[in-house]
């Protein structure tokens, strides 16, 4: 008898899967990897806390090593990554489990098509954070990007020409066609402790060609020199396991007698002396012990976009208003929690070809279906990119219907009934991203408690220019149709059950009706404690002292790319910037 693959089969498989590993966790397979936390007192002090293990408080902790006369604290919520964590084909498979944050964002008009109308925000919580869990795509981001910020911040040392460097001071770049070309091989890095590589599928080859056709580059990176077009996704993994920054960065300094690294343990607040100057937090142990522990130099916080708002917010800095509703005694009035960016992800299903076998043996250690990541700009004299393609060809529905119900939180019978659509073809799956949405979300405290999740609003769409923008940018792509291979494939672009059926397909508000509809997150989120406003561009926080943020929440507008790579590299000119601050202050 043949199984139906359906959500719900797919969904008890997932399940079986993570159970497999749960009992491989008790094992604690992966502990040899990691520091092995030494137990602490009341009023035990280092000179560094950093608040937050994940990707950029892994990186924040490696470099402040480097001077060798002072003491690192680094406590992480979460404890060590598991061992799917490690294998990169279950990047999918950490969802709804002890390391994901599960956190949910609040109802609005875009999300009806998503469990309960709330959508997932996937944050790892563990060693490494979201690099530990995320699709692992990276990418530098355009050079226009960074320029925004120096211009934001009157400050030129944050322009792409000042932070390339350390782009490239923590890449390991392993792929032979960019390594043979002069141009791409200069604009990464090659001795970094990040190791980055691409996978290639000879299933590939006809999409390049269809991205070709309609008037796109293809090239072999992305990157300032070739901004825009298309190529195989930028991974970041060696030849065997994910390259978090855990793995990366924080796992050589296991045995460094400066470092100390606090697992399953959450940070209640920053301490302040009565001159607002920051000097230590307040943690909650993994036995449950309440802890003062003091910070002799800087408490930096590297909690991410929506934990590091709500910890300054418990801590006594946010908007006055809304602490005096929660009944916190205000240190600092500022916009903490506000100018939430995202990308807008709007999902397109096409049925293309009939099915084939796989170009490989399926392998725990690698992606094993192709993946084609590139940007367009629907102005064709400007390199900054309009939208950003994630493209996924597959062969198998069950692959389908994981990432549409896990990975892309749609309903289980909209997913269902895709899939049943594309029956025996393979299946393109198409993430079209907004790159520089207008709309602001925010995030809000919840009670007053760290243990408790934020309120968070994504606020896609609340700028009625995005939705014709992001509208504009998918009948754009959809001129793939009458590329050679889908022209003769009779490739179609699946029409999911949404309610836009009685509006021309053709017309523009179609495309916005099925943005509202089809819309998600891959949880690029950015900008909550954003330099200009809540920071300055050292990363120090306005109104007090001693008190830095060293993450995604300080970016002051989104990045065009995933943002992984931005917070590496936020995280490395971080650490400069306290090392320079140590020597000054040591003379």
């Amino acid at each position: 008898m043949v199984q139906t693959i359906n959500s719900v089969s797919v969904e008890k498989n997932y399940k079986n899967v993570q159970k497999m590993f749960q009992l491989a966790a008790a094992l604690q397979l992966t502990s040899y990897l990691w520091p092995v936390p030494l137990p602490i007192q009341n009023g035990t002090h280092y000179d560094y806390i950093i608040v937050g293990g994940g990707t950029a408080g892994c990186v924040v902790a490696s470099r402040l090593l480097e001077m060798s006369n002072v003491s690192v604290l680094l406590i992480e919520a979460g404890g060590n990554p598991p061992l799917e964590s490690i294998y990169t084909k279950y990047f999918a498979h950490m969802k709804h489990t002890p390391v994901d944050w599960n956190l949910t964002a609040s109802r609005e008009r875009w999300t009806s098509n998503h469990p309960f109308s709330r959508p997932d925000i996937v944050q790892g919580r563990m060693l490494g954070g979201s690099s530990s869990l995320n699709h692992l795509i990276y990418g530098q981001g355009n050079p226009a990007d960074y320029d925004g910020w120096a211009s934001i911040t009157d400050d030129p040392s944050w322009s792409f020409k000042a932070v390339h460097h350390y782009f490239i001071k923590s890449e390991k770049i392993a792929d032979r066609k960019i390594l043979t070309s002069i141009d791409d091989k200069n604009m990464h890095g090659t001795t970094g402790k990040m190791k980055l590589r691409k996978f290639y599928f000879e299933n590939s080859e006809k999409y390049l060609r269809a991205f070709k056709e309609m008037g796109n580059k293809i090239v072999r990176s992305i990157n300032a020199k070739h901004p825009l077009g298309f190529s195989p996704a930028l991974f970041t993994c060696g030849k065997r396991v994910r390259q978090s920054t855990a793995y990366s960065f924080l796992r050589p300094e296991k045995y460094n007698p400066n470092l100390n690294v606090l697992t399953n343990t959450m940070v209640k607040k920053v301490i302040f002396d009565e001159f607002h100057n920051a000097i230590g937090v307040e943690v909650i142990s993994k036995d449950k012990r309440v802890l003062h522990v003091e910070a002799h130099k800087e408490v930096i916080v590297t909690a991410g976009v929506f934990k590091t708002p709500q910890l300054l917010m418990l801590s006594g800095i946010g908007p006055r208003k809304h602490l005096k509703d929660k009944n916190i005694k205000l240190v600092a009035d500022l916009p903490v929690g506000k100018n939430l960016q995202d990308h807008p992800i709007c999902v397109s299903v096409f049925k293309t070809g009939l099915k084939k076998l796989p170009d490989d043996i399926p392998s725990p250690y690698k992606i094993d279906f192709p993946q084609l990541h590139g940007y367009v700009s629907l102005n064709d004299f400007e390199t900054i990119p309009t939208y950003e393609i994630r493209g996924m060809i597959l062969d198998d529905p069950a692959t389908f219907l994981e990432l549409c119900i896990m990975s892309l939180n749609f309903k289980y019978t909209l997913c269902d009934d895709l899939v049943k659509s594309a029956a025996n073809h393979e299946i393109f799956l198409v993430l079209n991203h907004l790159s520089y949405p207008k709309s602001r979300g925010e995030v809000r405290l919840g009670i007053k408690n760290i243990n408790e999740p934020p309120i968070v609003k994504l606020g896609f769409y609340r700028n009625e220019k995005d939705l014709e923008l992001h509208a504009k940018s998918l009948m754009n792509f959809n001129r793939i149709l009458n590329t050679s291979y889908f022209w003769n494939n009779k490739a179609q672009i699946l029409e999911p059950p949404i309610g836009c059926g009685k509006i021309n397909f053709s017309s523009l508000k179609y495309w916005q009706c099925y943005c509202n509809e089809m819309a998600t997150t891959l949880h690029n989120n950015v900008g909550t404690c954003a330099m200009g406003t809540v920071v300055d561009s050292n990363l120090l926080v306005k109104g007090v002292h001693r008190l830095r943020i060293a993450d995604a929440s300080i970016m002051p507008t989104i990045v065009s790319s995933p943002t992984q790579a931005s917070v590496i590299m936020i995280a490395q000119k971080a650490s400069d910037m306290i090392k320079e601050d140590f020597v000054r202050h040591s003379k």
